[in-house]
């Protein structure tokens, strides 16, 4: 399999095989990854899940007593979220990688099972 270099930008879901010009000044895209057609694919599934995902979350925060707060919907959109960073990490070049581990969200990416200090406490007294 063949690879080529993408440039990806996760807040829009875009994936460019050519770098725009003005792209190169403005350095628009976030992320480089090296991958084949197929890996591609994968991180296209990926975008639209958690475009659907993002479509349910819309849809809960227009309901002004409904918190956020252990919202199935809400839940679903950050693991897909977390699974395009986990893939982009796996598929990423080296500054790639490099740009997610400074992010911080390495520990959560590495363990899919990982929570925030006390949120089973407060999870158990509700």
């Amino acid at each position: 399999m063949p690879k080529s270099t993408y440039y990806v930008t996760v807040a829009t879901g875009l994936i460019e095989e050519l770098q725009a010009l003005q792209d190169k000044a403005n350095r628009s895209h976030e992320f480089v990854v090296e991958a084949s057609v197929e890996e591609i694919a994968v991180l296209r599934d990926l975008f639209d899940k958690q475009a659907a995902s993002e479509e349910l979350t819309f849809k809960r925060a227009t309901i002004p007593y409904k918190t956020a707060d252990q919202d199935p919907s809400t839940e679903r959109f950050n693991g897909d979220i977390l699974n395009i960073y986990r893939y982009l990490y796996e598929i990423g070049t080296y500054e790639t990688k490099k740009h997610i581990e400074k992010m911080g969200i390495l520990p959560r990416l590495l363990s899919p099972d990982y929570h925030h200090a006390g949120y089973e406490e407060q999870k158990s007294k509700q």
